[in-house]
């Protein structure tokens, strides 16, 4: 048996949930592994900005476009997230 840390699998819980509601509503069905280019993938800059835009309301933080646009992988934007939620850099609710 496996013994998974809890900050692997929280790390995994963040990327399915990232995959499910930002990516999947922009790119549908595709397998998209963590590390796949965003645009490697078919994706143009008005899809990011859609997959940033889920992922700031779904996660309530703000996330810099520039720093996804540099290293688009669903990986990169979880690793915000993170950072962002870690920091308790919250959007206020509306």
């Amino acid at each position: 048996m496996t013994d998974l840390s809890t900050e692997a699998t929280s790390a995994d819980a963040l990327l399915d949930d990232l995959r499910r509601h930002c990516y999947r509503p922009v790119l549908g069905d595709a397998q998209v592994g963590a590390d796949d280019d965003f645009f490697a993938l078919g994706a143009d800059s008005i899809d990011l900005m859609r997959v940033v835009t889920a992922a700031q309301d779904h996660c309530r933080v703000d996330i810099d476009v520039a720093e996804f646009f540099e290293a688009p992988t669903l990986r990169r934007l979880a690793q915000i997230v993170e950072r962002e939620l870690a920091a308790g850099r919250v959007q206020a609710a509306s």
